[in-house]
């Protein structure tokens, strides 16, 4: 089976005719779009998760599902045995716009990550201003690329079976190192976010080896077949979890080290943080400890890795940030 993100829907957010949409009250068509979000990014949806999202009765929440089911007529079914909403294969939502920035931020926000906003806030002060460094544009992310995606990932989750088999898609992607666009089959296993990109966790059968595909250079999503490899539990680096053990700068003078301790909530003058051994590289990098650079002063440097000959040696040579070379 072939699927293509582009070229094949129709207008996003079309409006469906009939007098009953117009008439909903702000609060049903906020839950309604909740359910379309949910049916279009997940393609499954329980009684429980709207209740839960918006703390309402039960009852609500069947009035809000026939309402859906008689005037907006989402094609989604009821699967009676699983209790729960399933989204047939040509679901189109008719009420909101599907925007991948906004739901991995929002997925981001209900998971506790501290991944950047895009957007500004809804509502701010006159008096209260606030403000945030600019952020470079990027090519937007693909919402029916990174459906396509989500929804892999979720039947890759270990121990899900329920979800139905694994799966690989066959996608067009453009890297920054290459001239030409690439094709190659992944096994997505989990969402990530290194402080400054979305990528999603996989195995890359262009590399013959697990790494990270960016979403913003994912341009097309042209095949899925079914694959019962366990990528979740194949992957190592993402598996193991290694303790990265903090200090300040010993270079900085007392009085700098002491702020440092507290700030950064260290005891006995250090501070122990489990890491992934993939997220070591663009753990370093947020808090400017990478290899160290004869460049750097001090307190441009304020943090050390007092193991890190242990972390580097974790480090994919072709990840890691070659040393200065020394002058003669």
């Amino acid at each position: 089976m072939v699927w293509r993100c582009k070229g094949a829907l129709p207008i996003w957010g079309e409006k469906f005719p009939g007098a009953a949409l117009t008439n909903l009250k702000p609060a049903q068509r906020k839950r309604l779009e909740f359910v379309e979000s949910e049916l279009f990014w997940h393609g499954t949806l329980t009684k429980g998760r709207i209740a839960k999202e918006f703390d309402v009765d039960p009852r609500t929440v069947q009035t809000d599902l026939a309402t859906y089911r008689d005037y907006v007529r989402g094609d989604a079914d009821l699967d009676e045995e699983a209790n729960r909403w399933v989204a047939k294969p040509g679901f189109r939502p008719r009420l909101m716009v599907p925007d991948a920035e906004d739901f991995l931020h929002r997925l981001a926000r209900e998971r506790g990550l501290s991944a950047p906003a895009t957007q500004q806030p809804d509502f701010a002060p006159d008096d209260m201003p606030v403000y945030a460094p600019p952020e470079l544009p990027r090519r937007r992310i693909d919402p029916e690329c990174l459906r396509r995606i989500v929804r892999a990932v979720r039947r890759n989750v270990p121990g899900r079976k329920s979800r139905g088999e694994g799966v690989e898609l066959l996608v067009v992607y453009r890297s920054p190192n290459r001239p030409n666009e690439e094709k190659f089959w992944i096994g997505p296993h989990a969402l990530e976010h290194d402080s400054f990109r979305w990528a999603v966790r996989a195995f890359r059968s262009d590399h013959d080896r697990f790494g990270d595909v960016v979403l913003d250079r994912v341009l097309d999503v042209i095949d899925e077949r079914v694959c019962g490899r366990p990528f979740a539990d194949e992957d190592e680096e993402w598996n193991r979890i290694v303790e990265i053990r903090l200090a300040p700068n010993p270079e900085l003078p007392q009085e700098a080290r002491r702020h440092i301790e507290a700030q950064y909530g260290m005891r006995g003058g250090a501070l122990t943080v489990p890491v992934r051994q993939a997220f070591i590289v663009y753990f370093l990098k947020r808090y400017q400890i990478e290899e160290k650079s004869s460049r750097k002063a001090p307190y441009q440097e304020p943090l050390v890795v007092e193991n890190r000959d242990e972390i580097t040696a974790l480090i994919p040579a072709r990840m890691r940030v070659p040393p200065d070379p020394v002058e003669e």
